[in-house]
C-alpha cells in the first residue's frame, strides 16, 4: 500500500510479532518479543473491528485480547508491527506503548515509541511522533469477516500452490512453507486462533506453536483470507483468495 510507504515504517504501529519474509507471503523472526497488555474501559470501547485501506493491508483491533490487541499488516510491501509494551484504552481512544516492526528481513524495537488512535464509528486515526515528525494515518472501518459456512473448503494461493483448508468444525490445516494445523473460533469480527502448531517448515525454526488469528477482507469485490500466526520468536502471515 503506497501510503504506508509515505508515513513511513514507524507508523505502522499495530499487529502481531514480527520480523522477515519470504516468497510465499509469509515473515519469520528469531528475535524475542515480549508480549504486555493493559486496557481499562473494555466494555465499552468503540474500536474493535477491522480496518483498512487501498492494496492488501488490514489492521484488526480487539480490546478484549488478552495480549495483542492491534494486529496491523501491510502485505503489499511485506511489512508487519506489533505493539509489545503497554494498550490502554478509553471509550474512542487507544493508546499503545513499544513498537516492534521488521523490514527487509530485519527486526526492530523501541520501547518508548507512543501512538494515539482515535476511533469514529467508521474510522481509525493514528498519531505519533518520533525523532521530532509528526505521523498522521487514517484507515476506515470495514465490514466483519465473512460466517464461517462461506470460508468452509479448500482455498489455493495461485502465486505459490499452497493451500488452506477449514472444515466445518473449525479446525484447519494449512500446507505451504510450513504444515499448520489448529481451530478457528468466532470472536467478534473475525476469527480467533488460540493455538496452532507448525510441523516440516522449510525453515525450521518457525516449528512450534503458535497463537494467531483469521480475517477476511473484500478487496475490489473480491474476498481474501488471511492468517497471522504469532510466538515469542516468529511471525508467519498467510494469504489466500477465497475459492
Amino acid at each position: 500500500m503506497k501510503r504506508f510507504s509515505i508515513v513511513g515504517s514507524i507508523l505502522l504501529v499495530l499487529l502481531t510479532s514480527g520480523c522477515g519474509s519470504e516468497d510465499n507471503g509469509s515473515s519469520s523472526s528469531s528475535s524475542s518479543v515480549d508480549f504486555i497488555s493493559s486496557s481499562s474501559s473494555r466494555e465499552s470501547f468503540i474500536g474493535n473491528g477491522i480496518y483498512n485501506d487501498e492494496g492488501l493491508s488490514f489492521m484488526l483491533v480487539d480490546s478484549t485480547r488478552a495480549n495483542n490487541n492491534v494486529l496491523l499488516a501491510d502485505l503489499d510491501n511485506g511489512d508487519f508491527y506489533v505493539v509489545d509494551n503497554s494498550v490502554t484504552t478509553t471509550d474512542t481512544q487507544m493508546i499503545t506503548q513499544g513498537l516492534t516492526y521488521s523490514e527487509n528481513d530485519n527486526i526492530f524495537r523501541d520501547e518508548n515509541f507512543v501512538a494515539t488512535a482515535n476511533f469514529t464509528s467508521d474510522s481509525v486515526t493514528i498519531t505519533a511522533q518520533s525523532e521530532n515528525e509528526n505521523f498522521v494515518y487514517s484507515m476506515d472501518r470495514t465490514e466483519d469477516s465473512l460466517p464461517l459456512e462461506q470460508i468452509v473448503g479448500t482455498h489455493t494461493n495461485p502465486d505459490d500452490g499452497s493451500t488452506w483448508e477449514i472444515n466445518e468444525d473449525g479446525s484447519f490445516v494449512l500446507n505451504g512453507g510450513c504444515s499448520i494445523s489448529g481451530n478457528i473460533k468466532r470472536q467478534g469480527a473475525y476469527y480467533n486462533i488460540e493455538r496452532a502448531s507448525a510441523v516440516s517448515c522449510a525453515n525450521s525454526a518457525e516449528n512450534g506453536s503458535y497463537y494467531g488469528a483469521l480475517v477476511t477482507l473484500n478487496i475490489a469485490d473480491n474476498y481474501y483470507l488471511f492468517g497471522i500466526f504469532a510466538n515469542q520468536t516468529s511471525l508467519l502471515v498467510t494469504s489466500f483468495p477465497q475459492n
